[in-house]
């Protein structure tokens, strides 16, 4: 994460998560921060140890959970944009402030088999900014997506899930996801 600071934990892209051997000689039951050693940290449903002395736990294991809100609503493949916003809220306690733009992904699974990689699509850092678009009272953080990047991964559907994750600077991690819908029609 950020081995400067001498954190050599794993990140959710690391290409270490699931890459071990685990009939590894002496393999611990816990890594260095004692958790548990074999797990499934890239979700395919197979737990493989990961390279190095930590485990990474996945996202949904220690994150916190977000508020997203992917505009459009209604995504029109056929239609000519540059971008996909998403707005990000956070739970009570935590400020978007705090958020690592340099951290945040859109993340799509291969829509044909859901246990393929991920196609992480990461978020245009001169954009980012604080306000309450949805006017509820509480902040959130306003990002952009290379609209073109993400239209290659997706296919026509009415239920098309997009996961946005991201880690504070601090370190706390956090996902959220929203649906939308993918169309593929001309203008009329």
């Amino acid at each position: 994460m950020n081995p400067t600071a001498g954190d050599y934990s794993l990140g959710s892209l690391s290409p270490c998560i699931d890459e071990g051997f685990n009939g590894a000689p002496e393999l611990p039951a816990f890594d260095f921060d004692g958790n548990p050693r074999i797990v499934d940290g890239n979700d395919d449903g197979d737990a493989v140890v990961d390279m190095g002395a930590f485990e990474y736990q996945g996202v949904s294991a220690s994150a916190i959970e977000a508020t997203i809100d992917i505009d459009p609503d209604t995504l029109n493949l056929k239609n000519k944009g540059n971008w996909i916003t998403a707005y990000i809220e956070l739970p009570e306690g935590y400020d978007v402030a705090d958020i690592d733009v340099s951290s945040l992904l859109l993340i799509l699974k291969d829509p044909k088999d859901p246990k393929d990689p991920e196609y992480p699509v990461e978020a245009e850092m001169k954009w980012a900014s604080i306000g309450d678009d949805d006017k509820d009272e509480i902040l959130d953080l306003m990002v952009k997506f290379n609209r073109t990047v993400v239209e290659r991964q997706l296919e026509v559907g009415d239920e098309v899930e997009i996961t946005v994750s991201g880690s504070l600077i601090n370190g706390t991690e956090f996902v959220g996801i929203d649906i939308i819908r993918v169309i593929s029609k001309g203008k009329k």
